[in-house]
């Protein structure tokens, strides 16, 4: 007989069946809100987490399988199936490994599942013993490391050398054998040439008879290469890389020769080693201690004989060649060579070839050992006292000018800076024709060291500059009317001079320099016949614009202004028709004539064209307020002052002033009143004139 109590019968009645064997200590009516929501179907993956601690650490650090799940934890995994039934029912063969972000490649892949994730391969502290309490350490997936040496730690054949680095650093999953992937770069021992065919236990030893070497091999050539070195003990302590490389030993394409002091260039760049250094082939070649004289390999081959003792080869010569001397100085001799001397060929001054070349003891006193005397002696035997190695034609610096009287031979006479020329500069072949200088040689002139010049006059070699300007002037144009033979200028044309013409100088014109009127050009002749009218020159000055003009359109300013100062100062303003009288003659010009400015931006100040009445400048100064409307100012006022100083009561106004009245103020009468924008003002007008209007009382 079955007994059932009302708390089974409920739990019968709700629960869907009996928990598995790892929940079973949830089982029971009470229980439930453990794993569930009240009012919720299904699970609460929180309430799950709450419990399942060592997944939820993993969850929110992003790793492993479940942190990239967005399934309820109930879609996956059962319960109330009893206690017999495995929540975990994993699908080995199709289950995708890279979900867990760790890919199967290589070697793990034909791997079955609990060969890595077995009891004794958990690392993680909190999922041992959460899954060791729960009796399931064997059964879970989680709890494994992602470092190599955790699972091949007794597969390792390196000892502590890489103690620290990870193994994928160097290996791949697909075989331990293959290190394709390492960069041995990243050592400071990058692999070229025929090292980077060579086998890693050519250096590192044979990982099967024991731990290969890696840590602390030696990069030295000598650790490898000791026995192979052709040069015995001589070059043990320079690197052999400073010479081989890896390529090939038979070639020394890294050496530096000039690092020794002796640079091969020349024919000695494309002479071989073992000209100089012997063959290794035949014994260790010889490198320390070689001359590198020139004699010590060509003492055979010298030319010279004993003409230049225990001087250097390389004094004249170069390896490039033996048949020039480029580095010979003739300079360092007793003769420098200059001018035309240096373009003679050795020959010419050393003659012979061969070793019966002649290169000391050569003659060269004087200027007759190779050269003839044109002058027969007229002029002693040192022709540089005269001429140059430059030229025959040319006289040197040194020419003494006492002895070619040029006025006394050709009847021109050197002074100012024709003084200063070079003879060539006038006596040259052919004779110089351009925009400034035309020169006319003489006939009969054209064999001759200097040729005769025609020279009337300045214009016989100088070309008018003035471009026919100056030919009215009087006494023509010729250069000295105004210039000197110091410099062209300053010229002799002075104020006096400048009097004489129509246009005499006076005031700020006596300031002005010349180019200011007669202006030119950049490289041309300056303008003598100018314009003088005022606006020829001052245009951009003139404030009135056209407002002064006369009918053919020109200002003149002359009438107004002079050279002496432009403020009118001695303007008489009678002559406008309005004379200035009282306080006007002590205005101010810009007082009444005011500027304006002009649609094209120019400030103008207005003279003519204003009007004259009081009213035009005094309308704001009216304290009357329209009692006087159409009447002038000047019928009561004068320019001295706006009072009155003696107004005509009797014959201005229809109230004759008589008796007690004759006496009366005349603010009595009128009164100041306020108008309606409550200024104060005099009233004048109208008045009544009954005797009632003043005296009521």
């Amino acid at each position: 007989m079955v007994v059932l109590t009302a708390q089974n019968v409920r739990a019968q009645l709700i629960s869907p069946g009996d928990l598995t064997a790892v929940h079973a200590s949830l089982e029971g009516i009470r229980n439930c809100t453990n794993c569930h929501e009240i009012g919720q179907r299904g699970i609460s993956p929180s309430k799950c987490l709450s419990c399942h601690t060592p997944l939820r650490t993993r969850i929110n650090r992003g790793t492993g399988l479940h942190a990239n799940l967005s399934r309820q934890c109930g879609t996956c995994h059962k319960d109330h199936f009893g206690r017999q039934f495995d929540p975990v029912r994993l699908a080995t063969g199709s289950f995708n490994h890279n979900d867990t972000g760790f890919r199967l490649i290589g070697r793990h892949r034909n791997l079955t599942c609990r060969s890595c994730h077995n009891a004794s391969t958990i690392t993680d502290p909190a999922v041992r013993q959460f899954k060791g309490r729960a009796g399931r350490l064997g059964q879970t997936f989680l709890g494994l490391p992602d470092e190599c040496a955790q699972c091949h730690d007794d597969d390792d054949p390196h000892g502590s050398a890489f103690q620290g680095q990870e193994c994928d650093a160097c290996h791949s999953p697909a075989s331990w054998s293959d290190v394709s992937d390492f960069d041995h770069a990243v050592t400071g021992f990058a692999l070229t040439g025929q090292h980077a065919r060579a086998t890693c236990a050519s250096c590192h030893g044979d990982a099967s008879q024991g731990a290969a070497r890696f840590a602390n091999t030696s990069s030295s050539c000598a650790s490898c290469h000791s026995r192979e070195s052709p040069h015995s003990q001589r070059l043990n302590s320079r690197n052999c890389g400073s010479c081989h490389n890896t390529n090939t030993w038979s070639g020394v394409q890294n050496f530096d020769h000039g690092a020794t002091g002796f640079a091969l260039i020349g024919q000695h760049a494309r002479t071989s080693c073992a000209s100089c250094h012997g063959s290794a082939s035949q014994g260790a070649a010889r490198f320390r201690g070689t001359s590198d004289s020139c004699a010590s390999c060509h003492d055979d081959e010298d030319p010279h004989g004993t003409q230049f003792g225990d001087q250097s080869c390389g004094s004249c010569h170069t390896p490039q060649t033996w048949n020039s001397a480029p580095n010979f100085n003739h300079d360092r001799t007793e003769f420098p060579l200059t001018g035309s001397h240096e373009q003679i060929e050795c020959v010419s001054c050393h003659p012979g070839s061969g070793p019966d070349q002649q290169f000391s003891g050569t003659e060269f006193a004087t200027c007759e050992t190779c050269h003839e005397d044109e002058h027969g002696g007229d002029f002693g035997t040192d022709c540089a006292t005269c001429h140059t190695t430059q030229s025959w034609q040319r006289m040197s610096q040194t020419f003494d000018a006492s002895r070619f009287n040029h006025e006394a031979h050709t009847g021109y006479a050197l002074v100012g800076a024709h003084l200063q020329l070079d003879c060539s500069t006038c006596h040259v072949q052919p004779a110089r024709s351009d925009d400034e200088i035309r020169i006319t040689l003489l006939s009969g002139g054209a064999d001759v060291s200097f040729p005769a010049v025609q020279a009337d006059d300045c214009q016989s070699c100088h070309q008018d500059y003035h471009d026919g300007q100056l030919v009215a002037v009087e006494g023509g144009p010729v250069c000295d009317n105004c210039h000197g033979q110091d410099g062209w200028t300053p010229t002799s044309f002075d104020f006096a001079r400048h009097a004489e013409t129509d246009f005499p100088l006076s005031g700020g014109h006596l300031v002005t320099p010349c180019t200011a009127c007669h202006t030119s050009a950049e490289n041309t002749a300056p303008v003598f016949d100018v314009n003088q009218a005022c606006e020829s020159c001052h245009a951009e000055l003139n404030p009135h614009e056209d407002e002064f003009a006369d009918p053919l359109g020109v200002t003149r300013c002359g009438e107004c202004h002079n050279t002496m100062d432009w403020d009118l100062a001695t303007f008489d303003h009678s002559q406008t028709g309005f004379p200035l009288l009282g306080a006007h003659l002590a205005l101010d010009c810009g007082s009444c004539h005011t500027t304006e400015i002009r649609p094209d931006g120019r400030e103008v100040r207005r003279f003519q064209g204003l009007e004259n009445t009081c009213m035009s400048c005094h309308t704001e100064d009216d304290p009357h307020r329209g009692q006087f409307e159409g009447e002038s100012c000047d019928s009561c006022h004068d320019a001295e002052a706006f009072t009155i100083s003696g107004f005509d009561h009797n014959s201005r106004t229809r109230f004759i002033l008589e008796g007690a009245h004759v006496n009366v103020a005349c603010g009595a009468c009128h009164t100041s009143e306020i108008d309606d924008l409550g200024d104060t003002f005099i009233r004048f007008k109208p008045l009544g004139m009954a005797c009632v209007d003043c005296h009521q009382e």
